[in-house]
């Protein structure tokens, strides 16, 4: 775990042994930096601390490097800031970087800033996820979130009043919010507690004082505290897109979601994900999909639920190369979803009209298959799919003029169990350059989150762990089908 902030107090043991500090910058703290660059740091290592609460020892250790004050000729911009944000990183194999911090510039809907575009290419090309706060301008006419925080390939996060599990939250008044930019619409990602004058976030100083502050620059290390956590979970499974995929997948929704609050808030420990209710299964594709390839991922809905209805639910997250000259299409790679209910339903196109089309399950009416097909009609190549009721499913002009190339996706539907029948999401891949599909292109690792829910109560745990038996207490993929794009 990397942190890039105001520095640390070295006068105490709660650091010690699992905070090493590396000085950046020659410039003396100024005022608060120390306290801002603790406060950070103790959220990382011990998540929400309370008065008089009872530390174990940190689950994951960091590198803080000090960074600010920089030098007086590095401007409002930061860039010096960021040369160093990006030497640094390039030498490490840190998978998680916290970013409290960044220059005070929002984001506008023009091409991407230096900050973006630099940490954009640097998660692509080197497997991490940047925590990055959305900042606290909430409450001025310039509110929208804050560079760097507006990446397609990281993980930013608002402000909100509460933390979890306490109900009835909102964003707090100060937290930056949405939309995002084309490929990262839904900004911030996700919230977690920084505090407001009525519930103020308390700091964590190295000698174990307290102090009480709020801000966005106190929610980003609660997450990247949860998701380094995580990480330790899922092993070598781990991965940014994973922890991405987990921190939206499990994410606690708004009452009321809108362009403030993202994809929700987020849980506080997501280990407890990896053990589901037995109702419910969850599972974790990881997976690597070529130009020109369709992957079919057989969803964990067990044949033997034959009743009630079934809530299936996917977050898909990768990360994809971006064009920082292009404002509308910075991202170069997309993913399309499509949900097939049913393996043996497929659709009939008459040969004289086109548009005449019947659906007819192959397995259950073998008789009829023959009669259509000795008059002629068409059987499809795949089994019919079903429209979403949640996510990007559209064309490739459509994807277009609604900025829809997402590096984040999320689908769900309710259906009849009895409409289920070895069902499965196809994921395909999409390229383009400069605003025109290409075909060469690098392929692209993703993973997929998938949780399938019985609303009648039916134990579908344990039927999963009896028809899949390759599911174990760490998610395994189930077997994928890969085809070939005619």
């Amino acid at each position: 775990m990397l942190i890039f902030d105001a520095g640390i107090d070295e006068d105490g043991d709660y650091f010690a042994g699992s905070a090493q500090q590396h000085h950046l910058t020659d410039e003396s703290p100024e005022y608060g930096c120390l306290e801002h660059g603790s406060a950070v740091t103790g959220a990382v290592l011990y998540g929400n601390v309370q008065p008089g609460q009872q530390l174990s020892k940190p689950p994951v250790r960091a590198t803080h490097y000090r960074c600010i004050p920089g030098p007086a000729e590095d401007g409002t911009e930061l860039y010096w800031l960021l040369d160093q944000i990006q030497k640094k990183v390039t030498e490490d194999d840190a998978m998680i970087v916290n970013l409290s911090l960044g220059p005070e510039v929002s984001v506008d809907d023009g091409e991407p800033h230096r900050w973006t575009a630099v940490l954009d290419s640097l998660a692509y090309e080197r497997d991490i996820l940047f925590v990055t706060a959305v900042g606290n301008n909430g409450e001025t006419s310039d509110n929208r979130i804050m560079v760097p925080a507006d990446m397609v390939n990281g993980l930013s996060v608002g402000a909100c009043d509460r933390p979890y599990p306490e109900a009835l939250w909102s964003r707090a008044p100060y937290s930056c919010v949405g939309p995002g930019r084309p490929g990262a619409l839904v900004q911030p990602s996700v919230m977690a507690f920084g505090g407001d004058e009525q519930l103020p976030f308390a700091r964590l100083r190295a000698d174990g004082r307290i102090s009480y502050d709020c801000g966005t620059s106190y929610a980003a290390p609660l997450v990247s505290h949860e998701l380094a956590v995580l990480s330790g979970e899922l092993g070598d499974r781990a991965s940014a897109s994973a922890l991405k995929a987990f921190a939206v997948h499990f994410a606690e929704s708004h009452a009321d979601p809108n362009v403030s609050t993202g994809y929700g808030r987020l849980i506080n420990d997501h280990a407890s994900a990896l053990w589901c209710d037995s109702n419910e299964v969850t599972v974790m594709y990881q997976a690597s999909v070529e130009r020109d390839q369709i992957l079919g991922f057989l969803l964990p809905v067990p044949e033997s639920v034959d009743r009630g209805r079934v809530k299936v639910r996917w977050t898909l997250a990768y990360a994809s190369p971006t064009d920082p000259t292009e404002a509308v299409e910075y991202t170069e790679s997309g993913l399309e979803f499509t949900l097939r209910p049913h393996a043996a339903n497929y659709s009939f196109r008459d040969p004289e009209n086109s548009s005449h089309t019947v659906k007819v399950n192959i397995r259950d009416e073998p008789e009829r298959v023959a009669e259509l097909e000795e008059e002629g009609w068409i059987r499809s190549k795949n089994p019919v799919s079903r429209s979403q009721k949640i996510g990007p499913k559209a064309s490739e002009a459509s994807r277009r003029r609604g900025g829809k190339w997402e590096t984040v996706m999320q689908g769900q539907d309710r259906l009849q169990a009895k409409s289920l029948w070895l069902p499965r999401l196809d994921i395909e891949y999409l390229t383009r350059a400069g605003g025109v599909l290409t075909r060469s292109a690098a392929p692209v690792d993703f993973t997929l989150l998938v949780t399938v829910t019985s609303l009648s109560g039916i134990p579908v745990y344990q039927m999963a762990q009896s028809e899949f038996p390759v599911l174990s207490a760490l998610p395994v993929p189930i077997a994928t089908e890969v085809r070939t794009q005619t």
